[in-house]
């Protein structure tokens, strides 16, 4: 069904659409929108874009309830993105954004990389000494308040700079240079996500000998001037998947233990996790999640030095599987893993680090505000955004039981 049809279609819905262009709405999954024209909103057009090459009644459906008015004989969809922000923080910094090039692996093949630290530019904060804590638990948003982000977030298609304090569990893995050299400063090859004042969560790929502390509250990875105030904490242990198979990545999920609590406030806090229903067993295909991070721009191009965020799609995960067998036939696409990106490619794929968050927003119990859920660990990809191979990341609903039994190991 192309775009003639389905609002051919949608011409026949009796119903009067009442939201008028650039108002709040629900998408047909619950998310928080804007009702524009149909031909702006990139997550509608990109859908019927799949639906055209392989028609899909899911996808048909969902872009039926999408329709919020009309105006001018053009339908208006409600087009998935925050609307709204709770006490939004912003930034007068006009710091140059610099890049540093990162290599990708040989082949295509690849885990997403991380920010690489600026030589001439070293970053300096001081690392908190170890305190005895705990015990731990998950944060739930209706108690603790969990992934309550600072920034509005509209649609976002196509990667573009965060805004300072949006992603505030946002963390950065600092390294050891091979060779011991520390007067350079540590470089960043991976991203992770603070689920607790004292746990990271990462990938699994991600942990490595050189790895020795976090970045959190991070902004502009070069910059001292960005507004930001980063916090380094030393790495006190860390938890990789027993069943994380190199060959195959999967259960590509590890969990980080800080020497010490993370001085939580409004630019440091934990992100929720799908612990409760029906968060935790929600199917998520074609919902609309954010990924963050410092990763590259492009297949073995340049990381970006500030924080970017980029909205894509949850895909079907045999579309997923199909392309990538083709090509690398030992991977495995269970219920333990989710694709995200868009068939046609694009760099939308390539903003989020090796390790970083897929973050959906969800609802509160009481319908006044949003707040975030961590679903998804960046895993891996082929050829960043290469048309046809979306991301690939650990579903997090998979392994609540297992970070749950490492929090307070």
């Amino acid at each position: 069904m192309n775009l003639g049809e389905v609002f051919s279609l949608i011409a026949l819905i009796s119903i009067a659409k009442v939201a008028g262009q650039n108002d709040a709405c629900y998408t047909p999954d619950g998310q928080p929108g804007i009702c524009i024209f149909y031909i702006n909103c990139d997550i509608i057009v990109r859908l019927l874009t799949l639906n055209s090459q392989k028609r899909d009644p899911n996808i048909e459906s969902y872009v039926l309830q999408s329709i919020c008015g009309n105006r001018d004989l053009s339908q208006m969809v409600c087009c998935p993105g925050l609307r709204f922000s709770q006490d939004t923080i912003t930034t007068s910094t006009t710091t140059t954004r610099a890049t540093t090039t990162t290599a990708a692996s040989s082949g295509g093949f690849f885990f997403f990389s991380g920010p690489s630290s600026s030589a001439s530019n070293p970053i300096t904060t001081t690392l908190l000494p170890p305190q005895p804590q705990g015990p731990y638990k998950l944060p739930i948003n209706s108690v603790d308040r969990c992934g309550m982000s600072n920034a509005s977030h509209s649609r976002v298609v196509g990667g573009m700079d965060a805004q300072l304090g949006a992603w505030p569990w946002m963390a950065a893995l600092g390294y050891r240079s091979s060779n011991y050299d520390l007067t350079t400063g540590p470089v960043y090859l991976c991203g992770g996500t603070l689920i607790t004042a004292r746990h990271v969560l990462t990938a699994a790929h991600c942990i490595q000998n050189l790895l020795y502390f976090v970045r959190l509250g991070e902004y502009d990875i070069t910059s001292n001037n960005d507004g930001a105030s980063p916090v380094d904490i030393y790495v006190e242990k860390s938890f990789v998947h027993e069943q994380y198979n190199e060959r195959t990545i999967q259960n590509d999920v590890a969990l980080i233990r800080l020497q010490s609590n993370a001085p939580l406030s409004d630019a440091i806090k934990p992100i929720c996790l799908p612990v409760e229903e029906p968060m935790h067993s929600r199917d998520v295909t074609y919902y609309s999640p954010f990924i963050a991070g410092w990763g590259t721009t492009s297949f073995r191009g340049p990381t970006a030095s500030r924080l970017q965020e980029v909205q894509v799609i949850v895909l079907p995960i045999d579309q997923c599987a199909f392309n990538y067998k083709l090509y690398f036939p030992d991977q495995v696409f269970d219920d333990k893993v989710l694709c995200a990106g868009f068939p046609q490619g694009g760099k939308d794929s390539c903003q989020g680090d090796s390790g970083g968050p897929l973050m959906l927003p969800q609802l509160s119990n009481n319908g006044q505000y949003y707040y975030f859920n961590l679903i998804g660990i960046v895993s891996y990809g082929y050829e960043c955004a290469k048309a046809g191979f979306p991301g690939v990341y650990a579903k997090v609903s998979a392994y609540i039981p297992w970070i749950e039994s490492k929090l307070n190991a």
